[in-house]
């Protein structure tokens, strides 16, 4: 609807074409290669105000984002994540069709854009958002699906568990890729912005992933919270959260009631 309505006020209009300004991106590539930290801080928050933000109004992220929020409320509430024995049926009817609408849609969103079409709000364009809209939040819930009903199976239960951290600590693992990718590819660490090929990119971030599975594993025994999870929780209570794992709790709990028995004998 957003596309249509964009479009429709285009017309008229000279075409949007797309021209590219290879002069500019050839600086950013320079800047993110060999400038400085305050270089490179101006670029993304320019590329930010008047790249990122438009593209965001223009796509329509945020309804697709608000959207995306009311069904994970939807399922929270209806206790699709508790009653998983319950729901099998559903679950797998939902694996099937969300597999059935998903992948053509995606084939054809990858398709379209290689074009310039949507963004030169082309009659053709609104495929895009159209297949986008069916295609993405389908293919997510097969995923979702997929991983449920595995999990569900003796065989694969043990595997997946090994996983469960790292969804816990997921803005603490965000943080951190973000983190460890600055370093790798920014001028003032390693500097491999636009040089390292498809092939390292994917070693790397199968790096990343195993790295931070063991560190996710290992502060979770130890601690409730991600570093990151227990800062936005004490931020949205309004007060400081508990941070030691519950079995440290009830060990430092049962230590200071004998305490508390010794002193009043």
């Amino acid at each position: 609807i957003q596309y249509s309505i964009t479009w429709y006020i285009a017309q008229g209009n000279p075409p949007i074409t797309d021209n590219p300004n290879a002069e500019m991106f050839a600086q950013i590539l320079l800047t993110y290669q060999s400038g400085s930290f305050g270089e490179i801080f101006f670029t993304n928050l320019f590329g930010y105000v008047f790249g990122r933000v438009p593209d965001l109004l223009f796509t329509g992220r945020f309804f697709k984002v608000l959207a995306l929020f009311l069904l994970g409320f939807y399922l929270a509430k209806g206790k699709w994540l508790t009653d998983i024995q319950q729901r099998q049926k559903q679950l797998k009817k939902i694996l099937f069709w969300g597999l059935a609408i998903g992948i053509p849609c995606n084939l054809i969103l990858a398709h379209v854009m290689e074009t310039d079409a949507y963004y030169s709000l082309a009659p053709s364009g609104i495929v895009e958002p159209i297949v986008y809209a069916f295609g993405v939040p389908a293919l997510g819930l097969a995923y979702a699906c997929m991983v449920v009903l595995a999990y569900q199976g003796t065989r694969l239960r043990q595997a997946l568990k090994v996983l469960a951290p790292l969804g816990r600590m997921a803005l603490t693992n965000y943080l951190f890729q973000s983190l460890i990718c600055c370093l790798l590819f920014q001028s003032y660490g390693f500097g491999l912005f636009g040089v390292v090929n498809p092939l390292f990119f994917t070693l790397i971030g199968l790096s990343i992933l195993i790295i931070q599975i063991i560190y996710s594993n290992w502060w979770l025994s130890k601690y409730q919270y991600g570093p990151a999870e227990w800062l936005w929780r004490s931020l949205t209570y309004g007060r400081q959260q508990a941070m030691k794992s519950l079995p440290d709790l009830r060990t430092s709990q049962m230590n200071m009631s004998g305490l508390d028995k010794t002193h009043r004998e």
